[in-house]
C-alpha cells in the first residue's frame, strides 16, 4: 500500500467512524478501548471523562470502528469551545461599560448622520 489513495480506499473499506454517543451502546463499548503503549491517558478520558465532555458539548468525540468486528480502532475529539469560553468572560466595571455605550452610540450617530 504505497499511494495515500489506496491508503484512504483501504481505511474507508475496513472502518466506520460514528459520534460517541450515536448509539446508547457505545457508553459500555468505550471500556474496551485499551491503549497500546505509554501508559493509559488516552484510554482514561475516554473511559472516564469523554461521554460528559461530549454531553455537555465541550468536546465532539468520535470513533472509529472496524467495520466487520466494530472493535473500537481509535477515536477522535474536537474541541473548541474553549476559545467561545474565554471571549464571553470579559468582565467590565460599570464605567467601562459606560464609556464603551457612549463611544457605540457615538459611532452609530455617526454612521447616520454619513447616511443621509
Amino acid at each position: 500500500m504505497d499511494s495515500i489513495s489506496e491508503q484512504k480506499k483501504y481505511l474507508s473499506e475496513n472502518l466506520i467512524v460514528e459520534s460517541l454517543r450515536m448509539y446508547d451502546s457505545n457508553r459500555e463499548d468505550i471500556k474496551a478501548f485499551l491503549q497500546a503503549k505509554c501508559g493509559n491517558v488516552i484510554a482514561e478520558y475516554l473511559n472516564k471523562k469523554a461521554w460528559v465532555d461530549d454531553s455537555n458539548n465541550d468536546t465532539r468525540v468520535f470513533l472509529l470502528r472496524e467495520k466487520k468486528t466494530r472493535k473500537i480502532v481509535f477515536y477522535y475529539a474536537l474541541n473548541c469551545g474553549i476559545l467561545f469560553k474565554e471571549l464571553n468572560t470579559i468582565k467590565m466595571s460599570m464605567i467601562e461599560q459606560k464609556c464603551v455605550d457612549g463611544l457605540r452610540r457615538t459611532i452609530l450617530e455617526s454612521e447616520r448622520k454619513m447616511n443621509r
